[in-house]
């Protein structure tokens, strides 16, 4: 579900919110290990992640067919807010999980595909990490890794070999996955690299806008001594608007907002086009082929009515 950007900076308003949503970055987690870990009541974690849940940041799965669920979170979501004397924007790119399967990188150097993270997954919970740490096997089938009878030697034995030296070079395939994480090392590197780069190439655009926007502001105060027209130009330059919306936005009847766009379109400073049922305004670019389109549907209007005269 896409997630409105007003909403998400509400969501993100609230401290405890913004802990609860740090926590299931690492890993999903069950309410009781949220209410833990930030001291708060289960039923206020509760009231946190419904609301989370509803925005469709994060989702619940019940494990097996118990009742006791735990969270995790939805998508990957980019948030950038640009504030500034001429300008505030919110922006929200989403990728959806499912859809991160098919990003490059996935494919590994020697052309195998990397596991699916629901590989290890236990039934009924496929395509979510379990929570619950695999038992070794010499744990027995008992409750919580408990044995008894005839297995208690074996887990007595287990226990016993957790006190000696582990060899990480033991696990099976072990110069295998430390070659995955050299090259996952080396990846992330690259793609920290290339987010700095974006960084300063980000705040050049943001410096050319400013000053864009200053001379904007200059030339506009220069044509026009009325506030409303001024306005009319400040948000036109950033956008498109319907007369409906630009009407909105500064409070105004449509007469007086209308009058300041038709002054502005004598001057072929501005041109309109219908769209959807709604007459939109914009900055001319002052290109020849830009026409305005209201000519267009007057034209087609009048050959209705004559086509309409004639039946």
């Amino acid at each position: 579900m896409q997630t409105d950007p007003s909403v998400l900076l509400d969501i993100l308003g609230n401290e405890n919110r913004r802990k609860i949503i740090s926590l299931l970055a690492g890993r999903p987690c069950y309410v009781s290990e949220i209410s833990g870990k930030l001291g708060l009541a289960p039923k206020v974690v509760l009231g946190h992640l419904e609301l989370l849940e509803n925005a469709g940041i994060v989702e619940s799965c019940a494990e097996n067919d118990r009742r006791r669920k735990y969270f995790s979170i939805t998508a990957s979501t980019h948030l950038e807010i640009a504030v500034s004397p001429h300008t505030y924007a919110v922006r929200m790119t989403e990728i959806p999980l499912y859809e991160m399967q098919d990003l490059p990188g996935k494919t590994d150097t020697d052309g195998s595909e990397d596991p699916s993270p629901g590989s290890s997954v236990s039934a009924g919970m496929t395509g979510k990490t379990s929570l619950i740490s695999e038992t070794p096997a010499a744990y027995g089938s008992g409750k919580q890794g408990m044995t008894t009878g005839s297995g208690a030697a074996a887990s007595s034995s287990a226990i016993s070999s957790l006190s000696a030296p582990y060899a990480v070079s033991a696990i099976p395939g072990y110069e295998e996955k430390i070659r995955r994480i050299r090259r996952i090392c080396s990846d992330l590197t690259a793609i920290k690299r290339k987010q700095a780069e974006l960084s300063r190439l980000l705040k050049q655009l943001h410096m050319q806008q400013e000053y864009r926007m200053d001379e904007f502001a200059g030339i506009a105060a220069e044509i026009s001594e009325d506030t409303i027209e001024k306005d009319i130009l400040s948000l036109l330059i950033r956008n498109e608007m319907s007369t409906a919306y630009l009407c909105h936005l500064l409070g105004m009847p449509p007469s007086v907002v209308l009058s300041g766009l038709r002054r502005f379109e004598d001057c072929g400073l501005v041109i309109k086009y219908d769209k959807d049922g709604e007459r939109i305004w914009k900055i001319s670019s002052g290109d020849p082929e830009e026409t305005d389109t209201d000519d267009e549907t007057g034209k087609a209007e009048k050959q209705t009515a004559s086509i309409s005269e004639n039946l």
